[in-house]
C-alpha cells in the first residue's frame, strides 16, 4: 500500500473537548484561578491521543470500504470502467448537486 500525506486535517480535537465539556471547563478554570498548566497539558495530550486513535480507526474503516466497493465494481463487466470513473469522482467529493 502506498502511503501518502494527508491533505486535510484528520484530528478532530474539538469533538473530544465537546464530549468532555465539563472537564474541559474545570481544567481551564484551574489554569485561570491557580495557574496550573500541567493538568491542562495532560488533558490536551489525552485529547490528541484519543482523537488520533479515532482518526486511525476511521481511516482503516474507509480503506476497507473503498476496497470492498472496488471489488464490487470490478465484477460489473463492461460497466466497470464507467462505474469506477463515477466512484473515483464521488469518493473524494461525496456531496453533489443536481
Amino acid at each position: 500500500m502506498v502511503k501518502k500525506t494527508l491533505t486535510t486535517p484528520a484530528l478532530y480535537i474539538s469533538y473530544f473537548l465537546k464530549k468532555n465539556r465539563v472537564e474541559y471547563y474545570d481544567r481551564m478554570t484551574e489554569v485561570i484561578t491557580k495557574g496550573n498548566y500541567g493538568q491542562w497539558v495532560r488533558f490536551f495530550l489525552q485529547a490528541i491521543m484519543e482523537s488520533s486513535e479515532d482518526a486511525i480507526t476511521t481511516i482503516d474503516e474507509l480503506i476497507v470500504l473503498h476496497d470492498a466497493n472496488v471489488a464490487i465494481f470490478s465484477r460489473l463487466g463492461r460497466a466497470t470502467q464507467n462505474a469506477m470513473l463515477v466512484f473515483n469522482y464521488l469518493e473524494p467529493n461525496p456531496i453533489i448537486e443536481i
